[in-house]
């Protein structure tokens, strides 16, 4: 979701900025990306020093290498199951 809003901050920011409020926004953006609450308010509370390429960079990361933890996991617990 992160990585997300970090690939459209421009169009994220046009709507931030054309919001009223902070409602508005938030329920302009999930209906637009179709991001969760808990999701968009992350990306609503995500601070102007994840923008660099280098922070965006150890997102991209973090993000992959908690998708590959998942995956791990999951397939242990499907090992165990049919043991």
């Amino acid at each position: 979701m992160l990585v997300d809003a970090l690939d459209h901050h421009r169009d994220v920011y046009e709507i931030l900025f054309a919001a009223d409020d902070i409602d508005t926004a938030r329920t302009t953006l999930m209906a637009k990306y179709g991001w969760s609450e808990h999701g968009t308010n992350a990306v609503l509370d995500m601070q102007q020093r994840r923008l660099p390429k280098a922070e965006r960079e150890r997102i991209t990361v973090a993000l992959r290498d908690l998708t590959a933890e998942i995956a791990r996991v999951e397939a242990e617990q499907h090992n165990r199951r049919e043991l």
